[in-house]
């Protein structure tokens, strides 16, 4: 099946919460059904990122009345041969549960019947009791379980999202304990993940943007990349395997042509995630690579058209002249599936270069023409900023993703 832009028929794909174990890629997910607007845990299964399998719902709500009329997200923990999924439940009074289920081959999972651990005061109560991580700590040995909480509201208290701790000796008796962080970094600290990487303690999160921080001994500090994922990477969450920190999210459905969005979409294609001098960074994980085995075509002179501007071909290497004006060359027709990439060098006082990536007509976009439609990459040399934008004719749109560009020289 294939894995980019995944999502199964008549469904959408929500947030991910991946787990490798015994050499396999265990992708656990939140998929709504839109058919009964049901959301259910399903599990995709993988040996290498490439080929992946499709396994029965993990699990589903109970109906109503029931103390799991709607699931969460959560996590799957692996240990001694045991997955152990940890999950938020909304019952039918209204109130968020933890609770937890069992498998011995992380595809049949049995629940347990009771709670994890109760709500206090140093908690709101309200609908943020949700999105558990559990991590094993190398320093007291002790399970830590981070989830999406706030603090008690008092009046004018916008950001009171905190991250939500309890800890366990076994990953069977809990014992809630204050926020581990209290920072006022959002309203909701949605789908936390606590990772280390390179020895460097970092904390993925969600809120408007897949985001990291980074623990400098004190505290959960910013950092220049805050989102090195960009726009449109929602609800990011990580797995470890082999010294690597993968990415798994999801792109979400647009319901107008004006960027509202809605939950669930499609899932994204998985990102590696680095530090690159202290800084979080994304890429795609090499194997992304192998889908496209060969290449379309290299571009020159036979398959590619010139709309403007002078150009001039020296072996492989296309040079254009854009002193007066702007220089356009174009491919008129590529496969649907193809990797580009390419080496540009610029001349001092070059504004902006980029890419126009032209897409078929969405009948459900009622403005943009037939020619108007794709997709362009922008590289702002005097800002120093990449960004991808949808291509309209006016040029209304706000960015779906940008960031800061390194120029080289």
């Amino acid at each position: 099946m294939d894995i980019l832009h995944y999502r199964k028929e008549n469904t959408r794909f929500g947030d991910a919460f991946p787990l490798w174990a015994n050499g396999v890629y265990h992708l656990y997910y939140l998929r709504l059904n839109e058919a009964d607007n049901v959301i259910v845990w399903a599990h995709l299964s993988s040996p290498d990122l490439i080929c992946w399998t499709e396994h029965p719902n993990v699990l589903e709500p109970l109906g109503k009345g029931s103390e799991e009329i709607a699931l969460m997200t959560g996590c799957v923990f692996y240990e001694n041969g045991v997955f152990h999924a940890f999950y938020s439940a909304l019952g039918a009074d209204g109130v968020f549960r933890m609770k937890k289920a069992l498998s011995s081959d992380g595809i049949v999972f049995h629940r347990q019947d009771r709670v994890l651990f109760e709500n206090d005061s140093r908690y709101a109560d309200e609908g943020t009791w949700r999105d558990p991580c559990v991590v094993k700590s190398e320093e007291d040995g002790l399970y830590h379980m981070y989830f999406c909480a706030k603090r008690p509201i008092a009046e004018g208290d916008v950001f009171a999202g905190v991250l939500g701790h309890a800890v366990s000796p076994d990953l069977e008796v809990w014992k809630l304990e204050p926020p581990a962080y209290d920072g006022g970094i959002a309203t909701t600290v949605e789908c936390p993940d606590f990772i280390k990487k390179d020895q460097t303690p970092l904390l993925v999160y969600y809120w408007h943007e897949t985001r990291v921080r980074v623990w400098d001994g004190e505290k959960w500090g910013r950092v220049g990349s805050l989102s090195p994922t960009g726009f449109d990477f929602m609800a990011g969450k990580t797995l470890t395997a082999n010294g690597r920190v993968l990415l798994f999210g999801w792109i979400p459905e647009k319901t107008c042509d004006c960027c509202e969005r809605v939950w669930g979409g499609n899932l994204a294609i998985p990102r590696e995630l680095f530090l690159e001098n202290g800084e979080p960074c994304c890429r795609f994980v090499d194997e992304i690579y192998s889908l496209f085995d060969r290449r379309c075509m290299k571009l020159n002179t036979d398959n590619l058209l010139f709309a403007r501007g002078s150009w001039e071909k020296t072996g492989n290497t296309l040079s254009a002249n854009a002193i007066r004006e702007g220089a356009i060359a174009y491919v008129k027709e590529a496969e649907n599936n193809y990797y580009f990439s390419c080496e540009i060098t610029v001349k001092d006082g070059c504004g902006t270069f980029g890419f126009l990536v032209r897409t078929e007509k969405d009948a459900g976009r009622k403005h943009p023409t037939p020619t108007d439609s794709g997709y362009l990459v922008c590289f702002e040399l005097f800002e120093r900023r990449v960004s991808v934008r949808e291509h309209y004719v006016w040029d209304q749109r706000p960015d779906l993703a940008g960031a800061y560009a390194e120029i080289k020289k």
